[in-house]
């Protein structure tokens, strides 16, 4: 009997340890890929980021100090009504026959938009598609920017209001590097005809395919101000392709050269990585001009597009400016203030 209960006493002694290591292993692992996961994992719009702003300026700027404010409710509102009664007014006035809208404050803040679900011939905003394709191929092949392509062709035939301030030249050829710049720098489309050349269809309709846009399908091609805002909204968050080639492409866009619009309307210094694109139509006699970007305004960064239609491309271009110093005005002084 004496046997048996020492035999007993000493396996329940080594079950109850066995069943401990047991459970601390589990409640470590667990612990473990929890902590793991947490790390590896993309940081949430309501996080903080921690990337070094040496290396990163214009993707999620300055969220990562944890001093970064959104707009009120109150502000979006007051925002919203302002910019409808310029529109309005320009429109009574014969300035615009259609003028669309779309903003967001990109600090998770609220967004509104007027009209913007109306469609237009997007022109040359859609070289930032083209842009974002290329730059994801070369991250599986970083060779790609510096393959060289030479060009063969004279001005384009396309009448241009906004022509570029400087074009490729003939019988040169160049790196796709020095064709993307002029492409986004002066919208030179001579240069992005060399650039259709660098990947192919399928790579540039699957760009539209993983965002859940139309594909294009001719040069009649229409796009809403809201939806093509989104390919900015992607490129600031570095949610579609690298963080690096994020800030590649923004770094790129704010290098723009047109002046006429959203950058009018901002103080100078302020940054603004942004598109332009112009297409006339000649059944109808009438223009559209486009503006659409991102503003880097001290902590408080936001997404503007404008689209328009009328008669005068350079009043178009004025009405695309007072709305972006409307919009700028109100955000320095009310956004800030009432956090």
């Amino acid at each position: 009997m004496r046997f048996f209960l020492s035999f007993l006493h000493k396996t329940t002694i080594n079950f109850v340890i066995v069943l401990f290591l047991l459970i601390s292993g589990f409640l470590f692992g667990n612990f473990y890929v929890g902590v793991q996961a947490k790390k590896d994992r993309p940081p949430r719009d309501n996080e903080v980021r921690t990337y070094n702003r040496g290396d990163y300026l214009f993707t999620n700027p300055l969220l990562e100090c944890g001093d970064f404010n959104s707009l009120s409710n109150k502000t979006t509102v007051a925002l919203k009504e302002s910019v409808k009664q310029f529109v309005d007014v320009t429109i009574a006035g014969g300035e615009a026959d259609q003028v669309s809208v779309y903003f967001r404050d990109l600090n998770n803040g609220p967004w509104f938009g007027l009209g913007e679900k109306e469609i237009f011939l997007p022109g040359s905003l859609l070289k930032v598609p083209l842009l974002m394709a290329i730059l994801r191929k070369a991250e599986d092949n970083p060779t790609l920017l510096n393959r060289r392509f030479l060009n063969t062709r004279n001005r384009t035939d396309i009448i241009e209001h906004f022509s570029p301030a400087q074009e490729i030249e003939p019988g040169k050829s160049y790196a796709v590097q020095e064709l993307l710049q002029a492409m986004i720098k002066y919208s030179d489309n001579n240069a992005t005809s060399l650039l259709t050349r660098v990947i192919s269809e399928k790579d540039i309709k699957n760009i539209y395919l993983d965002l859940g846009i139309d594909i294009p399908q001719s040069n009649q091609y229409s796009m809403s101000v809201r939806t093509y805002a989104s390919f900015f909204r992607i490129l600031f968050n570095a949610t579609y392709f690298s963080r690096r080639s994020s800030e590649d492409a923004l770094r790129l866009l704010s290098e723009t050269d047109f002046k006429q619009g959203i950058v009018l309307g901002v103080p100078a210094g302020v940054t603004v990585a942004h598109k332009f694109g112009e297409r006339g139509i000649a059944e109808t006699d009438q223009d559209q001009l486009h503006d659409c970007g991102i503003v880097y305004y001290p902590n408080q960064p936001y997404v503007l597009c404008v689209m328009t239609r009328g008669s005068d491309y350079d009043k178009l271009a004025g009405v695309i400016a007072n709305i972006s110093k409307i919009v700028y005005e109100t955000i320095r002084g009310g956004g800030l203030s009432e956090k």
